[in-house]
């Protein structure tokens, strides 16, 4: 199990306290913060410090070493880390967001081209 180090999201919607208050993340700048990104997006990866202390991009570990960091059968389907965890923290509220698979995307919008 590796600790990861995660990046903040700054978004003119997020925060400028609640990342702080949950997880003592230092805003000295107050500037909103919107999304805290868990994972090995190639924006804004998590970062692993290393057996030696070195400090790494998670992305880049996985890239290194795929069946040991993600186990076989992810490794095998997916080649990457499969999702992105985020932890929103909005100051004001949002609308909500769906992200479809590609199928799904693709049936969606031949529906929207063809009702014009």
């Amino acid at each position: 199990m590796q600790k990861l180090i995660n990046s903040v999201q700054n978004y003119a919607w997020g925060s400028k306290t609640a990342l702080t208050e949950l997880y003592g993340i230092a805003n000295p700048q107050q500037q909103p913060m919107a999304e805290l990104w868990m994972g090995a997006h190639p924006k804004s990866s998590s970062r692993i410090t290393t057996a030696n202390g070195e400090t790494v991009s998670l992305r880049d570990a996985i890239e290194k070493n795929k069946t040991a960091m993600l186990g076989e059968a992810v490794a095998n389907r997916f080649g990457e880390l499969p999702f992105l965890f985020k932890v929103l923290c909005a100051a004001q509220p949002l609308s909500i967001q769906v992200h479809p698979n590609k199928r799904n995307s693709e049936i969606g919008f031949a529906k929207e081209n063809a009702a014009g």
